[in-house]
Formats: structure tokens, C-alpha cells, sequence
């Protein structure tokens, strides 16, 4: 036989881990984790100030459509008008980073186990 001879192994030999995509899994969720850890002093706030911003536009609108209801009066149901969230305490925003947390940590824990049963599997 002539040619290159192709190496790719049985699976009995021991394979380094950097081939294997749960040491990859595992990487990115343990990144993302620390992502999430270093942006989660300034994400509360930057999100609180863009929901702040969604809720005062749809405020004005409703009142933009009242406004104008009233002047060709007719009448806009009460169940449209929205109020402007309280200025007061900490910040309480609609969407929360814990879900991507726990999700990423789920799938660090599985990877890690997963790729530990691959290195240390049966003998």
C-alpha cells in the first residue's frame, strides 16, 4: 500500500483533551461565566435605564393616542394607559442575567463530567 498512512487510532490509546468537544463545551461555558461575572456590576443599571426608556415612549404614546382620542372625542379603553415605573430603590428590571448563569453552569458541570468519564473511563 502506497501513500500516507492514516493515524487516526482505535479509541483505546489516551487522546489529549483538546480533542475532545467536551473540553471545548467546557471552555466556553466556564468563559461565559466570567463574562457574566465581570458585566453583572453594570449590567443592572445600563438595563434598568433601557427599559426606563421603553416604558416613558410607550407612556407617551399612550397619552399621544388619548390626546388625539379626545380631540375627535371618541374614547381609548383604560387597559392601554401605562404608568412609568417608580424612581425609587434599586433597580428592578424585566429581564435578569441568573437564567444564562444557570444554564451555563449546567453545561459546565455536564462537559466536565462527561469529559472526566472520557479521560477516566473503564480501563
Amino acid at each position: 500500500m502506497t501513500g500516507p498512512i492514516n493515524e487516526m487510532g482505535t479509541g483505546s490509546e489516551p487522546t489529549g483533551w483538546g480533542d475532545s468537544p467536551w473540553f471545548w463545551l467546557a471552555c466556553f461555558c466556564g468563559m461565559g461565566l466570567v463574562a457574566l461575572w465581570a458585566a453583572s456590576a453594570k449590567y443592572p443599571r445600563r438595563q434598568a435605564q433601557v427599559e426606563s426608556h421603553y416604558r416613558a415612549q410607550q407612556y407617551q404614546l399612550t397619552h399621544n393616542r388619548q390626546a388625539h382620542a379626545e380631540a375627535d372625542n371618541a374614547t381609548v379603553p383604560a387597559d392601554n394607559a401605562t404608568v412609568p415605573a417608580s424612581r425609587t430603590g434599586p433597580p428592578q428590571t424585566i429581564i435578569h442575567l441568573l437564567l444564562i448563569a444557570v444554564l451555563l453552569a449546567v453545561g459546565l458541570a455536564v462537559s466536565l463530567t462527561l469529559l472526566w468519564r472520557q479521560t477516566n473511563g473503564p480501563a
